[in-house]
């Protein structure tokens, strides 16, 4: 878990980076910009009007006429641009606070299904560490189906949310996929015509890892009510173990001991 915690706080500081890198160039931008409007406006009004009064002020209008219809028509088109820009930005944040609005009820759809998936991944470490158990018949409780409602709801949300919320839906998604074939494949794995050999190590990992997603879509729940900030920090020890006991992980004393070792 460790190398998983550091690979996510290198990406995080890596697009951090990338923010930061973009940010200075808007800034160097807008020096430019402002230095070069504030020579055009010295050279062209205020030095020939200081110098020779009114009639040189006209002359050097007249004189360069073009340059300064070119400075007009490309200061319209700055204008426009900006206008434009923010429009999309507007937009963009009334569609994000639209999806918002259905996150809670997407989040809620995946509690249920972590749930389900933690408990059918204990069973199948349980009947693992039984030496009496060939793990040659099905699973008492039934592969849960991957809801489908919320994968709307978040396409949304990255498409028109800030980029790190989009960063930290994705990483979801991603976990939420790799996790479903797992399960799909532990599933298979429980049948009497399969040589199976028993295997406790992949199905640990398997629960790590679906209390990090859990950890995850937990950390949601505050920033769908509007009443904080998304965290988007390396996932800590405390949330791992609130994750155990949220989805029954520390009933099974010798699995919650492995667990341990692992973050």
């Amino acid at each position: 878990m460790q190398r998983n915690l550091m690979f996510v706080k290198s990406n995080i500081c890596g697009n951090k980076g990338n923010i930061k890198m973009k940010n200075l160039v808007k800034m160097a931008m807008v020096i430019v910009s402002g230095l070069a409007i504030n020579l055009y406006l010295y050279f062209m009004f205020i030095e020939p009007f200081l110098n020779n009064d009114t009639k040189g002020l006209m002359k050097v209008l007249k004189e360069w006429q073009t340059l300064n219809a070119a400075f007009v028509a490309l200061l319209a088109s700055f204008i426009a641009l900006y206008t434009t820009q923010y429009n999309v930005r507007k937009q963009k944040e009334r569609d994000f606070i639209a999806s918002k609005a259905f996150l809670l009820e997407a989040l809620s759809e995946l509690s249920g299904y972590l749930e389900l998936s933690a408990k059918l991944l204990i069973e199948a470490y349980k009947r693992q560490k039984d030496p009496n158990d060939s793990c040659k018949s099905e699973l008492g409780n039934k592969l849960p189906d991957l809801p489908d409602k919320y994968k709307v709801t978040f396409r949304d949300c990255i498409h028109s949310g800030e980029y790190e919320v989009g960063e930290y839906l994705s990483e979801i998604l991603r976990g939420l996929q790799l996790h479903n074939s797992r399960m799909i494949k532990t599933d298979e794995e429980f049948a009497p015509s399969r040589t199976y050999t028993k295997c406790t190590l992949n199905t640990s990992v398997e629960i790590l890892e679906l209390a990090k997603i859990h950890v995850r879509i937990g950390r949601l729940y505050p920033f769908a009510r509007n009443k904080d900030s998304l965290d988007i920090s390396p996932i800590k020890p405390d949330e791992m173990i609130n994750s155990f006991s949220n989805l029954y992980i520390n009933d099974v004393d010798d699995l919650r001991k492995v667990l341990l070792e692992k973050i």
